[in-house]
């Protein structure tokens, strides 16, 4: 996981510096693949090893968030990447069905992660005319903008953000933004406000323009 923060890869926060031990030597801290170790040459491990030793280190969703970045980032493809898990257990090599290199945050790759695991249609960096690539769409109407530090928080960003929001509730469309935090450490109130608006049926269609219930449409009372 340190290789891969260095090499500009998305890993979740993590105060501990991961070592990959050498085949005959063991440390408690020590990181190692599934499958047989590749010898150390250098200080860093470039990004194929440090993705298969990092596998061991991370769970389930992180692990997908990891691999999501790397793809995005065109480190390795996905035939690569399910080829570095090959000697991992079954429920691991697994996930790779779930990695999209579309993904540009590990907070955005989370979010996708739960809210498909909750059985909520989510569609990924969906393009709306007029306002562009958005993080998450939920429906036809709730975009879900998941904001960092890194890349929201210029004056130029903040501008360009509310010029977002603006333009995406003029076209019909309500915008809740999530920041790094609130999905690592406030998820649950964050999915109770998503919830409470799908449940609201908002997400089901464009403000303005009212979908018909399927009551209506099969004129039974």
């Amino acid at each position: 996981m340190s290789a891969l923060d260095r090499h500009g890869v998305w890993v979740p926060p993590d105060r501990t510096v991961h070592i990959r031990q050498p085949k005959r030597r063991t440390y408690e801290s020590g990181c190692r693949p599934y499958g047989l170790s590749e010898p150390i040459s250098q200080s860093i491990d470039e990004v194929p090893i440090a993705f298969a030793c990092a596998a061991r280190c991370l769970d389930a969703e992180c692990l997908i968030a990891v691999a999501d970045s790397i793809l995005n980032r065109g480190f390795l493809n996905e035939d690569e990447l399910g080829a570095l898990l090959s000697a991992a257990p079954i429920k691991v090599q697994r996930l790779m069905a779930k990695v999209d290199g579309l993904a540009q945050s590990g907070t955005e790759s989370i979010s996708r992660v739960r809210l498909r695991g909750m059985g909520i249609h989510v569609r990924l960096q969906h393009f709306i005319a007029g306002v562009g690539f958005v993080d998450l769409l939920i429906g036809e109407s709730l975009i879900i903008e998941c904001d960092s530090k890194q890349h929201h928080t210029s004056e130029e960003a903040y501008k360009k953000d509310r010029r977002r929001d603006r333009k995406s509730l003029r076209n019909g469309y309500l915008t809740l933004r999530v920041t790094f935090d609130d999905v690592l450490y406030g998820w649950d109130e964050v999915v109770d406000d998503i919830l409470e608006i799908v449940r609201a049926g908002l997400h089901r269609c464009l403000l303005g323009r009212r979908v018909p219930s399927i009551r209506e449409i099969s004129g039974s009372p």
